[in-house]
């Protein structure tokens, strides 16, 4: 099985394991033998695979992987893990919003890091633990604690992202060749990162184009063809999912909710809300009660 077996050119944009506002999420996931496109995540995603034995593909390399190897993927990174034919793989993964971690628990974000946490350049791949047991330490540290909902665990899961990167920073020192980026999806990045940080329904495309230093046309053209969106429906969705936990975790009014998102009028947040997810918010809020 290579790489070419996969539509590398038709992407899809994958949402970041639910909870989209909140800065780190653990959940258990089968992969399976067959899976067809690549996607990406706006999210860090580290992993420990479990059991069974597959292949991580990105833009750029490949890598095989069994039990108790660990997974690296930086945000809009273009990636795929496919299990062998002989059955699913079954991983633990986290998904880590990088900045926000790490300003949320008071800390700077270190100069040297700069290239990993802004640009998106670094190690993507799979690691053994028998060659780099500290990163597999770290990694194992960091989805125990997003677990375990103790006091202190985000501060402690931020402590040990900022070892891990560090020792990512080793590799790819060690090894040049491994630093690897978001590849074409850097010609929209700017624009990207900006909706990742500001999320409202009042963006103006023309704003993100200009960001991007292309044209308003041909920056849709470009937005669709590496997500598999236009724009405003991306816009859309994200400004829904925030809705949806801001619905589940807070106590906030409908109508703060919608000023927050961007809103001038509730009633837009309303209709826009019932046609994504089929029921009102006040009705969406009772149900996760």
């Amino acid at each position: 099985m290579t790489k070419q077996n996969y539509d590398m050119d038709s992407a899809l944009y994958c949402p970041p394991i639910p909870g989209s506002a909140v800065n780190i999420e653990t959940q258990e996931f089968l992969i399976e033998t067959g899976f067809h496109r690549f996607h990406y995540h706006e999210t860090m995603e580290i992993g420990i695979c479990l059991d069974g034995r597959g292949t991580l593909y990105t833009e750029s390399d490949s890598f095989e992987f069994s039990a108790g190897d660990v997974q690296i993927i930086l945000p809009f990174v273009r990636h795929i893990s496919v299990s062998e034919p002989s059955g699913e793989s079954r991983w633990l993964f986290t998904a880590l919003r990088l900045e926000k971690l790490i300003l949320d628990s008071g800390l700077p974000i270190p100069v040297e890091l700069y290239d990993i946490i802004k640009e998106q350049r670094g190690f993507n791949g799979i690691l053994h633990p028998a060659e780099h047991p500290d990163i597999a330490a770290c990694v194992q540290t960091i989805i125990d604690e997003s677990q375990k909902n103790a006091p202190f665990g985000e501060k402690l899961c931020t402590l040990s992202l900022l070892s891990l990167l560090y020792r990512l920073k080793r590799v790819t020192a060690d090894a040049p060749s491994k630093v690897t980026s978001s590849g074409s999806f850097r010609k929209i990045l700017p624009a990207l990162l900006y909706l990742e940080k500001r999320r409202s329904i009042q963006t103006k495309i023309s704003d993100l184009a200009a960001m991007c230093c292309v044209s308003e046309t041909y920056f849709r053209s470009l937005f669709y063809e590496i997500t598999g969106f236009p724009p405003k429906k991306y816009i859309q969705r994200q400004v829904i999912s925030d809705a949806e936990y801001l619905l589940r975790s807070t106590c906030e009014s409908i109508e703060a909710i919608s000023a927050t998102l961007g809103f001038s009028d509730p009633s837009g947040f309303y209709r826009m809300f019932v046609a994504c997810i089929g029921m009102s918010p006040s009705d969406y809020r009772h149900a996760g009660k």
